[in-house]
């Protein structure tokens, strides 16, 4: 039989306490989880990968800006604190998958916070991370039931054509100008 009967699946917190070398005004909190009981290599690959994607903000607004980043950061920093919390929501022998929730600011807490989700699927044989697109066939149809259910769940009408075309272009990537 393949895959890992028993692995631990432990929460681990980066946090920032006030210090000379943080400011009193950088509030970290990132949940992310950490993987124990499977082949060295993959574990070392997949724990690495998990808490990456936990930093994904805090590293681009905070630990490691761009020059992009910097001078907006010039022009309009006051606070940068952000708050990631993790759900690992499956586990079987071969994967693991997770969401990531995320609420930050890199300006003002108070009228500039944003928030962000973001998923992670691992093959804990291999530590390869799946896309969505490796799961589900992104095309019209899908965009249509995705929209149904959301607005559904939402209590909202159904999105028109020139909408769908436009999620469907975001869900696919292939606006430029969107990606961004």
């Amino acid at each position: 039989p393949k895959g890992y009967r028993e692995y631990k699946v432990q929460m681990e917190q980066y946090y920032v306490e006030y210090s000379e070398e943080y400011d009193y005004w950088d509030v970290l909190t990132v949940e992310y989880p950490r993987l124990e009981g499977i082949a060295e290599p993959v574990q070392e690959s997949v724990n690495e990968l998990m808490y990456d994607t936990a930093m994904d903000r805090v590293n681009y607004w905070h630990l490691f800006p761009n020059e992009d980043v910097k001078k907006f950061q010039e022009e309009q920093y006051s606070i940068f604190c952000s708050d990631v919390s993790c759900d690992v929501t499956f586990h079987s022998q071969y994967l693991v998958s997770m969401d990531f929730f995320e609420y930050y600011s890199a300006g003002n807490p108070v009228w500039m916070t944003n928030g962000t989700e973001r998923a992670l699927t691992v093959d804990l044989l291999t530590g390869e991370s799946y896309e969505l697109e490796d799961i589900l066939e992104i095309n019209r149809d899908f965009i249509k039931e995705w929209d149904r259910i959301n607005s559904e769940q939402k209590g909202e009408e159904a999105a028109d054509d020139e909408t769908l075309d436009i999620i469907l272009a975001w869900f696919l990537q292939e606006d430029e100008e969107m990606n961004e």
